[in-house]
C-alpha cells in the first residue's frame, strides 16, 4: 500500500513534510501539493509584497506493509477523532488501570483541561498486623518532587503511554494535579 505525503522545498534548500495531509490517494495528494503550493505564494505576496520562497511542492511515496498501513489507518482514526472522544478513552483505560483520574469534562479542571490526574494519590504496601509485615506494591503514578526515589518530576511511562496512545498531553498544573489536554 502506498502513502503519499507532500514535501514542500524551500529556496534556501530545506524542506517540509505535511503530514496531516498524508493519503492513500495519489490524485489527492496531488491537489493538495498544488494548494499548499498557491497559498504560500498567496500568503507570502500578502506578508512581503513578493514572490514566495517556496520552490516546488513535491510528493514523497512510501510503501508501506501490511502491519503498517493498519497502524497507520489506526493512528488516523484517533488524530481524526474529537479531543473530547480522545479524552474519554484515555480516562476510561486510565480509570481501569487503577491510575488516579479525576474530573472528566472540557474545562473541568482549569479551563481548557480535559481531565486531571492527582499527583498525590500515589500506592504504597498496607502493614499487615497480623504477619507484621508489608503487602502490596508501591505503584508511583506521578511525582512531582522526586520523594520516592524517581527522577522528579516524573509520571508513571503506563499514563504516558495511554494519553500518547489518544493524542493527548499533559502538564502538570502544580505539585498535586496534572492536568490533560488535546492537541
Amino acid at each position: 500500500m502506498n502513502l503519499y505525503t507532500p514535501i514542500i522545498h524551500f529556496a534556501d534548500g530545506s524542506e517540509t513534510a505535511v503530514y496531516e495531509h498524508q493519503t492513500t490517494d495519489f490524485e489527492l495528494a496531488l491537489a493538495v501539493c498544488e494548494e499548499q503550493y498557491n497559498s504560500a505564494v498567496e500568503r507570502n505576496r500578502t506578508d512581503t509584497g513578493h514572490a514566495s520562497d517556496v520552490v516546488k511542492v513535491t510528493v514523497r511515496i512510501d510503501t508501506l506493509t501490511e502491519p503498517e498501513f493498519i497502524r497507520w489507518q489506526k493512528e488516523q482514526e484517533i488524530l481524526n477523532m474529537d479531543a473530547t472522544t480522545r479524552a474519554q478513552r484515555a480516562y476510561k483505560e486510565l480509570q481501569a488501570m487503577g491510575a488516579p483520574v479525576m474530573h472528566f469534562g472540557y474545562g473541568a479542571f482549569d479551563g481548557e483541561s480535559l481531565f486531571a490526574i492527582s499527583g498525590e494519590r500515589n500506592e504504597y504496601p498496607r502493614y499487615n498486623r497480623t504477619t507484621g509485615e508489608f503487602e502490596g506494591e508501591t505503584i508511583v503514578w506521578a511525582d512531582y518532587y522526586g520523594e520516592f526515589g524517581s527522577e522528579y518530576p516524573e509520571v508513571d511511562p503506563r499514563i504516558e503511554k495511554v494519553l500518547e496512545k489518544h493524542g493527548l498531553v499533559y502538564e502538570w498544573y502544580d505539585p498535586s494535579v496534572i492536568t490533560v489536554y488535546g492537541y
